[in-house]
């Protein structure tokens, strides 16, 4: 998990993940985020959708996610309000095939302040979904968008 400074300089250095889940209370912090990723991915045209599970079904917003990119090209399948999304079996079909879909990258925004997550035991659980993405580091990041340390704040307006 990284705040939204840590990924932004792994994106800096070039660290992009194919799959991403951002959260936050800072929606300028999440929203950079979402177009900074869009900008790097580049995807072809047709190749970027944006779907949510208030407007989409989830089985649409799976079979998004399950098709290929038009003529070779990236593409970017952005899936907002990710936190009322109830099944997540496809998530780990596609993390599991990671290898056939290369060309696909998803970005997962949640509304939450925080990462899904539990308290079992007095502890906290992430969601399964979350555990997921962070067990596979080379292919997933998760991002939280927080009140920004005044040195990160700083950083950020001068790169606006």
């Amino acid at each position: 998990m990284s705040s939204y400074a840590q990924w932004r300089a792994a994106v800096d250095r070039g660290d992009l993940r194919r799959i991403t889940w951002v959260c936050g209370e800072v929606r300028i912090l999440v929203e950079e985020v979402v177009d900074t990723i869009r900008a790097l991915v580049a995807p072809g045209p047709g190749d970027s959708v944006s779907l949510s599970p208030t407007e989409h079904s989830e089985a649409d917003i799976w079979a998004a996610v399950d098709q290929h990119p038009l003529g070779g090209e990236v593409r970017l399948v952005l899936i907002r309000d990710a936190e009322k999304l109830h099944t997540f079996a496809p998530l780990e079909s596609f993390v599991r095939d990671a290898t056939s879909l290369t060309q696909t990258h998803l970005l997962f925004v949640s509304a939450e302040p925080d990462f899904p997550h539990t308290t079992v035991a007095g502890r906290t659980v992430l969601a399964p979904h979350l555990r997921l993405l962070l067990d596979r580091r080379r292919l997933a990041q998760a991002v939280r968008c927080a009140p920004p340390a005044p040195a990160d704040a700083v950083a950020w307006v001068r790169r606006r």
